[in-house]
């Protein structure tokens, strides 16, 4: 799942305004760590996960997909 993610990520990158690169690059970064989404708050987790095109309905069940242990 965290792979997805970092796909999204890259190709919302390569397409984004200046004004939201460092915003991509941060993402990035904490997508480098599988278990990032066990170490933020669930606001910050639902803020990434707009910012990465889900949808409100979407948000709370790739979450739980995110921190099911069995994913990693």
């Amino acid at each position: 799942m965290i792979e997805k993610l970092q796909q999204l990520n890259e190709k919302l990158l390569t397409t984004c305004d200046l004004s939201d690169q460092k915003k991509y690059q941060l993402i990035k970064q904490l997508l480098t760590d599988k278990q990032c989404f066990f170490k933020m708050n669930i606001k910050t987790a639902y803020a990434i996960l707009r910012d990465l095109g889900f949808q409100e309905n979407e948000l709370q069940d790739t979450y739980m997909a995110l921190i099911d242990i069995k994913n990693l």
